[in-house]
């Protein structure tokens, strides 16, 4: 691993060993130096920033022409900030060759692209449920790195000095993609260690980092009844969650797609007018059709499902793991999905950085949401991420729309809670609505993090709600 220490300051001023543009402009950092051309596999790419900020990149591959290597960074500053930049990755000598294993009707269909592995074979054993990977020695005796992706994430699953591999199953009727990366040595070795997960990381998503922190309302002040008492709630587990609520072109797709009614964005108390569709959030779904799309979502990336349906395709709310037996462990659970409760709040307020704001991401409310001025006022919602996002890079979660989460209406307890979640049925309790909307005025406490609402009804929706997706990182 390689650890480069970083200044960033804004407006055109430079510092360390960055050369920046004005605030919010492309960095651009050297990271690499060495004699002839190569290929860097980027296996995950740290910012810590002096402010306690995270952030992870895509799993990338980039060639270095002449010995030199230039890393592109995005940042926003409006004050100098230091940066710690650390980047794993492994220096090869040629490109990795991509396998695509597609099982259809019981066969299994081997699909390579860029075979820059020499004399590479694949024989499907299907009594087995296993792939044979063999090629021939080159002339520089290169050892090999097999690389997964599945769920989501990049996974080291192996390393070779032989002229074969066997990648076992089990193998679905989506596709597993597996990379096959010749590991090359030269006079700077960088090795690429086995505990490193290489997480990819969809653009519209971040990662949300396991901790502790404080749920609900810890104050004395009334009007909060409701979120009280507040308990220490500890996440075992990682999550990724959408940078921005779900608009209204994903869920007209998927609408389109499984032939469900699309909701309505006509506002109709008082004087009624039309909100607005397209890359504004979709709202007035019903809480069950929000579950639908995770689950839909799910089986368009290959995922197994987060939510249980039952013979004519019902959902109550129970989530399922990667076998599909029913569990609260949300760990276990790998489908796309709502946040629970608390996973919401807990993004809301940075994560591990622990936000000490009143609204997601500022003390200054017009910073962040949309909302109305006053209680008359009327408000359309706006594109999702016009405002300034919290220290997580999340937007709106103080005000475009409430949103969903997976979580039912319940009371709040004082105990210590690791992983909480405590549905059963949504049958039987009403789901929770966390954050606030263009709906609600300045003067209510319902734009706060710690607010919460409760839903009419599970079938039926409003046309102040949507919600945004998380995913768990599981092994």
């Amino acid at each position: 691993m390689l650890i480069f220490l970083v200044s960033c300051v804004p407006e055109n001023n430079n510092g360390g060993n960055v050369d920046n543009g004005d605030s919010g402009k492309t960095t651009f950092i050297p990271v690499f130096k060495n004699s002839g051309n190569y290929n860097v596999n980027f296996l995950g790419i740290t910012f810590i920033s002096d402010r306690n900020y995270k952030y992870f990149s895509t799993f990338a591959e980039e060639e270095i022409e002449d010995g030199y290597y230039t890393l592109q960074l995005y940042f926003s500053t409006s004050e100098t900030e230091n940066y710690i930049l650390k980047i794993p990755f492994q220096v090869v000598k040629g490109k990795k060759n991509i396998l695509t294993f597609d099982l259809k009707d019981g066969n299994l269909n081997v699909l390579s692209s860029h075979n820059y592995v020499t004399g590479l074979k694949t024989e499907y054993k299907k009594d087995e449920d296993s792939v044979l990977l063999s090629w021939d020695y080159n002339t520089y005796n290169i050892n090999y790195n097999i690389y997964v992706f599945r769920n989501g994430i990049f996974k080291h699953i192996g390393k070779t000095d032989k002229r074969y591999f066997v990648v076992n199953g089990p193998f679905s009727v989506n596709k597993n993609m597996y990379y096959v990366v010749p590991e090359f040595y030269d006079e700077y070795p960088i090795p690429v260690s086995k505990d490193v997960m290489c997480l990819n990381i969809p653009e519209d998503m971040v990662m949300v980092e396991k901790s502790s922190f404080i749920f609900g309302y810890e104050g004395e002040e009334t009007g909060y009844e409701e979120v009280k008492p507040s308990s220490k709630v500890t996440f075992t587990y990682d999550y990724l969650m959408g940078k921005y609520e779900i608009t209204f072109n994903q869920f007209d797709n998927f609408c389109d797609e499984t032939g469900t009614a699309s909701p309505s964005d006509y506002y109709t108390i008082g004087t009624p007018f039309y909100l607005g569709r397209g890359e504004k959030p979709a709202l007035n779904m019903t809480w069950k059709e929000a579950l639908k799309y995770c689950n839909w979502l799910s089986e368009k990336e290959g995922i197994k499902p987060a939510y249980y349906t039952d013979v004519k395709g019902r959902f109550d709310g129970r989530t399922i793991d990667e076998n599909g037996n029913v569990t609260k462990d949300l760990s276990k659970v790998t489908g796309y999905r709502l946040p629970t409760e608390q996973e919401w709040e807990y993004a809301a307020k940075g994560g591990k950085n622990k936000d000490s704001y009143k609204y997601s991401g500022s003390n200054i409310l017009s910073e962040v949401a949309n909302y109305r001025k006053n209680p008359n006022d009327v408000v359309f919602t706006r594109e999702v991420g016009s405002y300034k996002p919290n220290s997580l890079g999340l937007y709106d979660m103080s005000g475009n729309v409430c949103e969903y989460c997976t979580s039912v209406y319940l009371d709040y307890t004082a105990e210590d809670k690791i992983n909480p979640f405590d549905i059963e049925s949504v049958n039987v309790y009403k789901p929770v609505i966390k954050g606030g909307g263009y709906y609600y005025d300045e003067n209510t406490k319902k734009l706060e993090n710690v607010m919460r609402i409760k839903s009419g009804s599970a079938t039926q929706g409003n046309i102040a709600t949507g919600f945004r997706i998380v995913r768990t990182v599981t092994e």
